[in-house]
């Protein structure tokens, strides 16, 4: 067997197994407010959703003054990061805060991409809560029905002789 052939063969696979067991590169975002337009509603209903849905996610949120929310998101047992969130009656904006024990360069604007995917999972929560809140009927309204639905209630039913007198015109 020639060693000069088997050597640089030992050599790469020696050299290449560290590295395979490496993860890579951190994936990182830019630090950002981040801004979530909604449909036109008021401040209130705004902010209730977003308390919701936070809390869905596992965000601990509070009131720091009326339309500012902060939340909390703790991931496993030592992970935390802290947002304000900016409430208006077209949507809201969020605003990084702090974090402890996830990569973050704040000198640099930086911070890991699981930052903005939480971000993204809470907004989508936002839109489909508030989606809801918008397109659904108010109760009032199933209750008592539209104008056609409270005449047919009113009426009173056929009679069984009236029912016959019908079926008997086909």
């Amino acid at each position: 067997m020639n060693m000069h052939l088997v050597f640089p063969v030992l050599a790469r696979v020696a050299c290449a197994f560290p590295l395979a067991s490496c993860r890579g590169f951190i994936s990182v975002v830019k630090i950002e407010p981040y801004e979530i337009r909604l449909p036109q509603t008021d401040v209130e209903t705004v902010q209730d959703t977003v308390w919701v849905c936070g809390e869905k996610r596992g965000w601990e949120m509070s009131v720091r003054e009326p339309g500012v929310l902060r939340g909390v998101l703790h991931n496993g047992l030592t992970q935390e990061t802290q947002i304000d969130i900016y409430c208006t009656d077209s949507g809201c904006t969020i605003y990084y805060i702090s974090c402890r024990n996830i990569w973050v360069d704040e000198e640099n604007g930086w911070i890991h991409s699981s930052y903005r995917r939480w971000l993204q999972n809470l907004e989508a929560d936002i839109r489909s809560a508030l989606n809801l809140k918008i397109f659904k009927v108010p109760q009032q309204s199933r209750r008592n029905g539209n104008a056609a639905t409270q005449k047919r209630a009113t009426e009173k039913a056929p009679t069984a002789q009236e029912r016959d007198e019908i079926n008997s015109w086909d």
